[in-house]
């Protein structure tokens, strides 16, 4: 064989490879194929949450709005968001979640805090959704082939344990609220003058932004919506501006509200300070650490803002408008979550920032395949072949699957074993009644919660029992734990000093001018020598 007929067959070769590629790209077995893929991907990841019992972090605030004795009622939703949770008028924690806390206490009272089956069962359906909607939305701007690998990568983020192997994460929420979004964007694309659409677009923006104050991004895509879908006359833009003008004054709302907190507190929920030379300081670190990604990016910009100026058809110049705006979106995402979480992004606070990855490979896919040029056709399915192959090799991940579900199933076991102490301590208390409870910790970044948790789990089960708090935290620790921590460490001191009547928790000092017998609940390494009690259960 010479070289002009290898030359040939590779020709041939490569046109039939992307005849049988195309005819694949237009196929509705491939959709159905993928969904059942995401249905199966999902229960297998979080199929161990469904035999998990109620845990330690989260759940006890389930009780605290429907307890054992008075199970929540739909008429009681409202008052309960206005005196139970940061919703409160008179609150002075440094954030506000309307729609989380909301959400919240529907859940509550449609699954009840019988057991959490329901719950979990509804994180799974809430994942299926979420990779569905996102499959679709690549789907239409980047062929069925990119959307399922876009979405896919996704699906195998090794983050999505600390969201849906949980249930207390306002992420779940935010999730939900972005899968409206892109379903209702999707709607917009087939119909531009639905108004459904942008119902649907403003539902999924009031559950982000007001599950979690870091998805006020969602405002950027969509104020570009109602630009890019505006229509002649002014009067068929009504409805839109409508919906953005109530997006917009909800977000008013919410930062408002969250800014006369901080400036009462001085500092963010996570006491971080909030001053503007801070978080630009770092902005410049995450842009000097990832120079090569602001680069590609920026490229992206650039090449847009170059072939808008250059192109002269409508259709030509619209390409590049999409590529200006998504870059500058892209922007947007990384750089207000950077802001928002002062450069610290871990475990599920990758939520939405980690979405940037696959943003930015559909955008410069988008742009490949839509270069124009003779033969786009050709380039288009080129293109796809050759990012579904980058994909395939460098950034898709399957082991995360595999990740994810050892975290379920060890988050599954220790909700049960949460519940086996939980049975000791309550046993003894029934055989005990008169005995107090002494909570002893060391470990400011542990002990709040896991007190709090238990003292809300035994009052729900109606035992009475003085709860007295000694906490021994070590001598620097103002020094050494985040600031967080430390105030919620000097919440507990206080407790422990002055008591809580609400919560039954009486001052130290009542237990040592008369000892009783006890039972000592110990998250310390070391028993205290001050305490003397009949029983201790350890707690590591």
């Amino acid at each position: 064989m010479n070289v002009a007929k290898f030359g040939n067959w590779i020709t041939g070769l490569l046109k039939n490879a992307l005849a049988y590629f195309e005819k694949i790209q237009i196929g509705h077995f491939f959709d159905c194929f993928f969904i059942a893929l995401i249905i199966v991907i999902s229960f297998f990841m979080f199929e161990p949450g469904l035999n998990s019992s109620w845990g330690l972090l989260d759940d006890h605030e389930i009780i605290v709005y429907s307890p054992a004795s008075h199970p929540l009622g739909f008429s009681e939703i409202f008052p309960t968001l206005l005196t139970k949770t940061e919703i409160n008028p008179d609150s002075t924690v440094p954030r506000f979640r309307p729609a989380y806390f909301t959400l919240r206490l529907l859940e509550t009272r449609i699954w009840s805090a019988e057991s959490v089956f329901p719950w979990y069962l509804f994180r799974i359906v809430l994942f299926m959704f979420f990779i569905t909607s996102v499959f679709l939305f690549f789907k239409k701007i980047n062929g069925r082939l990119i959307g399922g690998l876009l979405a896919f990568l996704i699906a195998t983020f090794n983050f999505w344990n600390g969201i849906f192997s949980r249930l207390g994460p306002a992420e779940t929420y935010a999730i939900l609220g972005l899968s409206f979004f892109l379903i209702g964007t999707l709607f917009l694309m087939q119909n531009k003058k639905s108004n459904f659409a942008w119902i649907i677009i403003l539902l999924g923006t009031i559950i982000a932004i007001g599950s979690k104050e870091n998805m006020v991004i969602f405002l950027v895509p969509e104020i570009y919506l109602v630009v890019l879908f505006f229509r002649m006359p002014l009067k068929n833009n009504i409805f839109p501006f409508a919906m953005l003008a109530i997006s917009l004054l909800w977000t008013i709302w919410i930062f408002a509200t969250v800014f006369m907190r901080i400036k009462t507190n001085g500092s963010d929920i996570y006491e971080n300070s909030v001053g503007l030379s801070g978080r630009l300081s770092i902005l410049g670190s995450y842009v000097s650490e990832n120079i090569f990604l602001i680069l590609f990016i920026t490229m992206l910009l650039i090449v847009g803002i170059v072939g808008y100026i250059v192109m002269k058809t409508k259709e030509h110049k619209l390409h590049f408008i999409y590529l200006i705006f998504g870059a500058l979106g892209i922007f947007g995402l990384i750089f207000s979550q950077q802001i928002f979480y002062s450069g610290s992004i871990w475990g599920r606070y990758n939520f939405p920032y980690a979405l940037y990855l696959p943003l930015t490979i559909s955008l410069a896919a988008y742009f490949l395949q839509n270069l124009p040029l003779i033969n786009r056709k050709l380039i288009y399915n080129f293109t796809t072949l050759i990012i579904s192959g980058v994909l395939i090799m460098f950034f898709i991940q399957p082991a995360n699957l595999l990740f994810v579900r050892k975290i379920a199933k060890e988050y599954d076991f220790a909700t049960h074993q949460f519940q086996s102490i939980l049975h000791d301590i309550e046993y003894y208390l029934t055989t005990n009644s008169s005995s107090s409870i002494v909570f002893f910790g060391s470990e400011p970044e542990r002990d709040y919660e896991r007190i709090v948790s238990f003292i809300r789990y035994i009052r729900n089960d109606s035992f009475s029992n003085d709860i007295f708090i000694y906490n021994d935290p070590p001598e620097d620790f103002e020094m050494t734990y985040s600031k967080l921590n430390v105030s919620l460490e000097k919440e507990l001191m206080l407790w422990s000093k002055e008591g809580k009547p609400e919560e039954g928790i009486k001052p130290m000092e009542e237990f040592f001018n008369n000892p009783d017998d006890c039972l000592l609940i110990d998250f310390s390494e070391q028993h205290p020598e001050l305490i003397k009690c009949d029983s201790i259960i350890t707690i590591q």
